[in-house]
């Protein structure tokens, strides 16, 4: 009886075997170009600036060049904020704090961060890193993280994975496109 159970059970893990590889497929794919690459307590939201209106960007979703981006942060924890900016063309982008000091930032839901992004006129993929660390993060070092995950995406924002820094992270990436 013990040997038809293991059977069965041989024959099932074997039959799953393709779906589970196929779900492996489209999720590591989908974490790599999302907003977010670990579960942590950080979450950014990106809104388009416009006439007095603000309006949500979706994550990957498209934005024409010189849109005036907001950002929203929602964090557990309060700690040191350090915002990037990553573009295929311009590289990397120290974005936040703006007086090159630190910047500490206390927990909160949807707290909306003082500094706007005007994008410039390259088109592709755009991704901004949000950083939250227990101490305060030199700029050069933020930037030498990214710079390095750039190249390790070959040039590509969009294959960005977490930087190597000592801090919860989040990103959001967005497609500049012309517009309609």
């Amino acid at each position: 009886m013990r040997t038809t159970s293991f059977r069965a059970l041989k024959w099932w893990l074997l039959a799953l075997a393709p779906a589970f590889v196929a779900v492996l497929g489209v999720a590591v794919p989908w974490l790599r170009r999302g907003h977010t690459h670990s579960p942590n307590p950080y979450t950014l939201e990106v809104v388009v600036r416009h006439s007095g209106h603000e309006h949500r960007v979706p994550p990957g979703g498209p934005v024409p060049p010189g849109e005036k981006l907001g950002f929203q942060l929602s964090t557990e924890r309060s700690g040191y904020f350090t915002l990037l900016e990553v573009g295929s063309v311009l590289g990397v982008t120290h974005v936040l704090p703006k007086r090159h000091e630190p910047l500490a930032i206390p927990a909160g839901r949807a707290q909306k961060l003082n500094g706007d992004v005007r994008l410039d006129a390259a088109l592709g993929p755009e991704r901004f890193i949000a950083l939250v660390c227990d101490t305060p993060l030199p700029e050069e070092r933020a930037r030498e993280a990214a710079e390095h995950e750039l190249t390790e995406a070959s040039g590509n924002p969009a294959q960005m994975g977490p930087l190597d820094v000592p801090c919860q992270q989040t990103m959001f990436l967005i497609e500049k496109v012309a517009p309609l």
